[in-house]
């Protein structure tokens, strides 16, 4: 399993900023030479192959929901680099929770907020 954390994920080199393109970093994983077009995949999405599986075989899950399009198989929302606490990626022996993938599985946490008030004091007028 590789983990990232926000500070890797913000210092980390990425084209384009791509959070999901950083799974390329994982062993096992390679960047198969096709891209689907962009009105079918408006967010970029990078279609990887893990362990020489299709690359719609691996899944994706943000803050532990499905991320991933049910028909390409390409993930659903590619967040902000700067907006994620962690990333997962397992290639194997990952839980069986996450047995409708055969490849592996991208797991990214976003950062949590507060609930209070955060204000600048430039804006308020005279």
């Amino acid at each position: 399993q590789t983990t990232f954390t926000a500070q890797q994920l913000v210092d980390l080199p990425s084209l384009g900023r791509n959070a999901q393109a950083l799974e390329l970093l994982s062993p096992g994983t390679s960047k198969i030479g096709f891209a689907h077009a962009s009105s079918e995949d408006p967010q970029g999405s990078a279609q990887i192959q893990v362990n020489g599986q299709h690359f719609s075989s691996t899944g994706f899950q943000l803050d532990g929901t499905d991320n991933q399009d049910p028909i390409l198989g390409i993930v659903v929302i590619n967040s902000n680099i700067d907006s994620l606490a962690e990333q997962k990626i397992a290639a194997q022996d990952y839980d069986a929770e996450f047995g409708y993938t055969s490849a592996g599985i991208l797991n990214a946490s976003t950062k949590s907020g507060s609930n209070q008030f955060h204000f600048c004091a430039d804006f308020i007028g005279p």
